[in-house]
């Protein structure tokens, strides 16, 4: 129930400067500040908070936004500090999948 690689690799690509780019092996650059928050980040993708949607005889399960109660616990597994930079780091890239999945459901 993550986020598809490929859409995850372009979020990833839009929110850190053009020198990151990717390999032929789809690796990216993390940035050194960004490094917590896409930890995190990897480590909250069971935790989005769904939505189904029905329409006629269509329905599907949408991801609105992730579930921050979880992140407290989150952030301690992985010993990462919740401070106001990841937070903001974490809305960021939050921001950018929801955008991402939208565009993907078009």
């Amino acid at each position: 129930m993550g986020i598809p690689p490929e859409m995850l690799a372009q979020m990833l690509a839009d929110a850190t400067p053009d020198e990151a780019e990717a390999d032929d092996a789809g690796t990216i650059e993390i940035l050194p500040p960004n490094r917590d928050a896409v930890r995190v980040f990897f480590a909250m993708a069971t935790q989005w908070r769904s939505v189904a949607v029905v329409a006629g005889p269509h329905a599907m399960i949408v991801k609105t936004a992730l579930d921050y109660g979880a992140l407290t616990a989150v952030a301690a597994a992985l010993n990462v500090a919740l401070n106001e930079d990841l937070l903001d780091r974490l809305q960021t890239l939050e921001g950018e999948a929801a955008a991402a999945l939208a565009e993907a459901r078009r």
